[in-house]
């Protein structure tokens, strides 16, 4: 019989370095988008729970102690404010005053060099058509003038016309809007 050597057990083999590069990250990528958005899920959640215990809360006070509670109220800028939008967009000259159309003239709206009855007319508007106040009103003559600038026949057209004939998109006269 030949002689048996004995059980060996076997080894680890050694472990083997990786460079620096080929380190594999802790967290991989689509797990770390899940925590962001978990992440944000969970603030939206928690200003929305806020919202409405601080609600449920003032309403309780309000009706069982009859205290008012101040109520937030939350004022969104006007977007024409913070961005001056493209004309090819808005079909309006660029510029920051409200936007106005041109309503009830007959025959067309009179667009003057000038605020007064006696200045040059420099061009006619149509009813419709949308024109960007600048300033005013300026009374002069009689008349509430406003400063506009619009774009007629490929034109820009700056001057100043009759406040009485022209209102905002929403349909109320530029005097009475704030």
């Amino acid at each position: 019989r030949a002689p048996t050597q004995p059980a060996t057990l076997p080894t680890e083999p050694p472990p083997i370095e990786l460079p620096a590069e080929d380190v594999p990250s802790v967290m991989p990528r689509r797990f770390q988008r899940r925590s962001i958005g978990g992440i944000l899920t969970l603030v939206v959640l928690f200003f929305v729970v806020g919202c409405a215990a601080y609600s449920f809360t003032s309403f309780a006070v309000d009706k069982l102690l009859n205290i008012q509670l101040p109520h937030p109220s939350v004022s969104l800028p006007n977007v024409s404010d913070i961005v001056s939008l493209p004309e090819w967009l808005t079909g309006v000259v660029g510029g920051s005053g409200d936007i106005l159309v041109v309503d009830g003239a007959v025959g067309g709206l009179n667009v003057r060099a000038a605020p007064s009855l006696n200045a040059e007319v420099i061009a006619v508007l149509p009813n419709g058509t949308r024109i960007r106040k600048e300033e005013g009103p300026q009374p002069a003559d009689g008349v509430n003038w406003i400063h506009i600038r619009t774009r007629l026949d490929n034109k820009t057209v700056d001057g100043w016309l009759s406040e009485k004939y022209v209102k905002s998109e929403s349909g109320d006269t530029p005097s009475d809007t704030p």
